[in-house]
């Protein structure tokens, strides 16, 4: 992970945003989130509801990143919690690589008004990475 996805993830930062690396990870995430949603997956994406999306979070990361565990919590209608409770080695960069790559699957899924805020972190001492993700539907 440190060579395929941290070291270009900074360096994207440093070169393309002012030496702003959340900001560039957050772009990373989303932009991988755009190519890695092609073909039947985003017709898949498009076709689901947010919430459906949602609910299969935990799989699809799991599935990207062992070993790793994210859990939602269903808050509201158009809201929802999902905190990461084991992941090996998470860094401020992955935290927001994870956040952009949501926001984007959600504007791929249509809906709008999206808002996605890392509201707790294990890279600041926090037991989980929690983001906090809000929406208005189509």
């Amino acid at each position: 992970m440190e060579d395929a996805l941290r070291k270009p993830t900074k360096k994207i930062g440093e070169m393309f945003y002012n030496g702003d690396v959340k900001k560039g990870a957050w772009e990373s995430g989303m932009f991988s989130a755009d190519y890695g949603l092609r073909g039947i997956y985003r017709l898949f994406v498009k076709m689901g509801s947010a919430k459906f999306i949602i609910n299969k979070a935990g799989s699809i990361f799991s599935t990207y990143y062992k070993p790793s565990v994210m859990k939602t919590e269903d808050t509201g209608e158009n809201s929802t919690v999902l905190r990461i409770t084991e992941f090996a080695d998470i860094c401020p960069i992955m935290e927001n690589r994870i956040g952009g790559w949501m926001q984007k699957g959600l504007e791929i899924c249509g809906v709008n008004d999206i808002n996605v805020e890392i509201s707790r972190a294990m890279t600041k001492g926090d037991p989980v990475t929690e983001y906090a993700v809000s929406w208005s539907d189509k």
